[in-house]
């Protein structure tokens, strides 16, 4: 249900109410009023939704606040209990629709309700598990990419080149990204409909590479690309492209992860196991901070890239500029990158370059030399040249003679 559609079944809650001051004294307040933040209205709406039809079985708000306080704490914990047997879900995801629901009866100054009581019936926290995860290999990335259709390689790629979060690859648009034509990459503008938890970050040339692909193959089936559009968008057909393109839900994208987890058989719960060995989709962004942290990338920049918030006052004093980061996150780029061919080009390029400079230097000394040998005897230019046939060996093909 999108937050329109509550609105509407709000306004119908409140529709009995005819003067003003029957409206003020008995007004409902929606689970998402009072929130600031549009993810956790997103969150809140979600979970609460959910209980209203799993456990309550009606969306009449006036008759669950009618309710006796007894009645509502069973209810709640009769939804605590089917959200840990039977959906199966941990202890931190329980508290997300706790939360909503304690913030529901809150807003509409329901009396206290027993919230010590209520609480002791949610599982065992297990949030020492996030210490023992891991991020993802390489090697299976390059099983999960290989599996990927174009689409899916592109939010992929973004999750784990650019470390960023469902929320902010869900929202991405296409005037979101810029190319940056010296190192053939994109600076991405993250959550840019927010004041404060907006950011950018870049991905790799693999991953501008997949972006171009998306969107040249979106073009060509005919979609009108526009400044708005979504970057990653819902499926469609050949037959119909046509239609206005919609952007994922977090449980959509969620869903093309563990589609693509499913098909490179990476991953996987094993019998009697509870856990993943890498979570879901938090393994890419957890790759992504490894990587940078392996390549030297500075704490800072790291964690600005990363849509982490620097610590104390940091975020108030420290001003690097965009140069800076890029120049940060170019060192990052062969550890995130996934495809091999890319990598060897570069190191090969590495090598040459090293090499290059190594011949320049000898042709230097080559050149030295040579000066010297007029000034030598014919037995004194002969040591001086096997000397310098020692050094220089195989690495460059030089004629001279001593005459």
């Amino acid at each position: 249900m999108t937050i329109e559609q509550s609105e509407a079944i709000l306004t119908q809650n409140n529709a009995q109410e005819t003067s003003f001051g029957e409206q003020s004294e008995s007004r409902i307040y929606d689970v998402i009023q009072g929130l600031k933040s549009k993810h956790t209205k997103i969150a809140y709406r979600i979970a609460f939704n959910h209980f209203l039809d799993e456990t309550i079985k009606s969306k009449d708000l006036r008759t669950l606040l009618d309710t006796k306080k007894n009645v509502v704490e069973s209810k709640i914990i009769d939804h605590i209990t089917y959200l840990k047997d039977v959906e199966g879900l941990t202890y931190r995801s329980i508290l997300v629709h706790l939360s909503a629901i304690f913030h529901f009866f809150e807003i509409n100054d329901y009396d206290d309700l027993k919230r010590r009581k209520i609480k002791r019936f949610l599982p065992e926290d297990e949030s020492e598990h996030y210490g023992r995860d891991r991020p993802y290999f390489i090697k299976e990335i390059e099983q999960i990419l290989s599996k990927c259709d174009v689409r899916d390689k592109v939010a992929i790629l973004i999750m784990l080149s650019t470390g960023m979060r469902i929320g902010g690859l869900r929202e991405l648009q296409i005037d979101n990204i810029k190319k940056i034509d010296e190192y053939q990459l994109y600076l991405i503008g993250v959550y840019n409909r927010s004041g404060k938890a907006r950011y950018y970050t870049f991905c790799t040339p693999e991953c501008a590479v997949a972006i171009d692909e998306y969107l040249e193959y979106r073009k060509r089936i005919g979609e009108q690309l526009k400044d708005k559009s979504p970057l990653i968008r819902d499926k469609f057909g050949i037959e119909n492209y046509f239609k206005a393109p919609r952007f994922l839900s977090i449980r959509a994208i969620s869903l093309l992860f563990e589609e693509a987890l499913k098909k490179a058989g990476v991953n996987q719960l094993k019998p009697g196991q509870k856990k993943r060995e890498v979570m879901r989709s938090h393994g890419f962004r957890k790759f992504f901070i490894t990587q940078c942290d392996r390549s030297g990338m500075s704490f800072t920049v790291r964690e600005y890239l990363s849509g982490h918030q620097l610590p104390n006052q940091d975020a108030s004093y420290i001003r690097t500029s965009e140069e800076d980061r890029l120049a940060e996150y170019v060192k990052a780029i062969p550890l995130l990158t996934i495809d091999p061919t890319p990598k060897l080009r570069q190191e090969n390029a590495e090598l040459r370059k090293d090499y290059l400079a190594e011949l320049g230097d000898l042709r230097h000394d080559f050149n030295e030399m040579k000066q010297l040998l007029v000034h030598l005897s014919k037995e004194s230019q002969k040591q001086l040249v096997d000397e310098f046939h020692q050094k220089v060996g195989d690495k460059a093909d030089i004629e001279w003679s001593c005459d």
